[in-house]
């Protein structure tokens, strides 16, 4: 299970759905939507569940599990088409909250994370990215 597996699937399932271009990224100049991961942070649910016992210990490594924060932009966005495209993303997050990676063995979770507006300026800020309309999003696998 890698990361960079979750953002392929997750790629993969937003130009599916919304029948856009989709790369990860910084969000740059052209059209498209923009997928750009800010934050990796351990998903401690699955950390902090208990080992399994006795001889299924010594067979079950313990997985590696992440919460993948990420901003979404659709470019360009303050267009008709930028706001229907913000919006099909949108659709594309709330029709699928589970999907999988790796051939369908690994569930990943996907929802919306809203991002306050004091922490979103931080992020553009630190980043040297205009402050643009965008949505936060995070996948969590494990």
């Amino acid at each position: 299970m890698s990361t960079g597996a979750a953002l392929d699937a997750f790629i993969q399932l937003l130009a599916a759905t919304t029948g856009l271009k989709v790369a990860v990224g910084r969000p740059e100049a052209g059209a498209g939507v923009f997928v750009w991961p800010w934050r990796i942070t351990e998903n401690t649910y699955l950390k902090n569940r208990s080992l399994p016992t006795g001889s299924e210990s010594s067979q079950a490594p313990r997985r590696l599990s992440h919460n993948i924060h990420i901003l979404i932009y659709v470019r360009p966005e303050l267009t008709p088409d930028g706001l229907t495209g913000l919006g099909s993303v949108q659709r594309a997050i709330a029709e699928h909250p589970v999907f999988h990676m790796n051939a369908g063995q690994t569930p990943v979770q996907l929802g919306v994370n809203e991002i306050p507006t004091e922490e979103l300026t931080a992020i553009h800020l630190a980043a040297a990215v205009p402050l643009s309309l965008c949505l936060g999003a995070i996948l969590r696998f494990g």
